[in-house]
């Protein structure tokens, strides 16, 4: 017996005193009708409706029964509404990851015309350079730089940052640098989190040169390898939206522009849960697939 529909027909009963009406109410069969409220009478042990041949009313047990029948649907009713409004993505919460610096400098600018566009949405933006546990968390995407490791999350691939090769203006006026060979001797700060790369290949035409990158510092944070290379301590390969606004104010400079790296790193979309996420998280990733091609921080 399904008691929300059991309860929705005597209620209909009750109102329209027919079994008829309410059965033309509700798009069923009289005989259907008069079936629900009887399993639900025999599920009570009580009368709920006083029937004849001329009239129906209620029974005291029925019209205590519809008061409370009567708020639980209301009830159902308004738990639907909210909970199906925010899986079409037009309220409720929304928890996002993002590494700190691209959460920084490309999410939060673009979030106030997300937000704008869904003002019913509440988002709760977390910012880390090491991945974190989207189940254990309650986080329903993510932003995720670099390879993915094996899991039961679903992905799409948003785009692919290309990388540079930057160093301090003050560092580079103490070497001299002809080729990208030329770095394998020169130290380099190491961004030692999730992605760690040891090497990277610079490539132009059908040329290609190898360059480890090894040095006397490494960091688990971007931004702590940001104010590295500002400070001198050595050259840096970084996503170049890292390093785009500190290479504008001179800060620091690219080194062999004209070559390319040819590694550039991926950034993915990691949601959990089914195939087809709530429309809230589809919508969110494809309004930053949009904008972080249109930022150029992904080609």
């Amino acid at each position: 017996m399904d008691r929300i529909e059991t309860m929705r027909h005597f209620v209909r009963v009750a109102g329209l005193s027919s079994f008829s009406a309410a059965a033309r109410e509700l798009g069923t069969t009289q005989s259907n009708v008069s079936r629900s409220v009887r399993l639900l009478e025999e599920h009570l042990g009580a009368r709920l409706l006083q029937r004849t041949t001329r009239q129906m009313s209620l029974t005291p047990e029925g019209a205590e029964y519809l008061e409370h029948a009567v708020r639980i649907l209301e009830s159902v009713e308004q738990a639907d509404s909210a909970v199906g409004t925010r899986a079409k993505g037009l309220a409720g919460p929304l928890r996002v990851f993002a590494p700190v610096s691209l959460g920084r400098q490309h999410v939060v600018p673009r979030l106030a015309e997300f937000l704008r566009e869904h003002p019913d949405l509440e988002v709760d933006l977390i910012l880390d350079d090491w991945p974190r546990d989207l189940v254990r968390e309650r986080i329903d995407v993510a932003l995720r730089v670099g390879p993915l490791p094996d899991s039961t999350e679903h992905a799409r691939l948003l785009g692919r940052v290309p990388l540079a090769a930057v160093a301090s203006p003050r560092w580079l006026r103490r070497k001299t640098l002809r080729s990208p060979s030329d770095l394998s001797s020169h130290p380099c700060v190491v961004f030692a989190g999730p992605i760690t790369l040891d090497s990277v290949t610079f490539a132009r035409g059908t040329s290609s040169i190898e360059v480890a990158l090894r040095g006397p510092f490494r960091s688990n944070s971007s931004e702590a390898i940001l104010a590295a290379a500002q400070a001198g301590i050595g050259f840096a390969v970084a996503p170049r939206w890292l390093v785009s606004e500190a290479i504008a104010e001179k800060a620091l400079k690219e080194m062999f522009a004209d070559w390319r790296i040819a590694e550039p790193l991926t950034v993915h979309a990691v949601y959990g849960g089914t195939r087809t996420p709530p429309s809230r998280v589809t919508r969110f990733i494809e309004f930053f697939a949009y904008a972080l091609h249109a930022d150029g921080i992904v080609s």
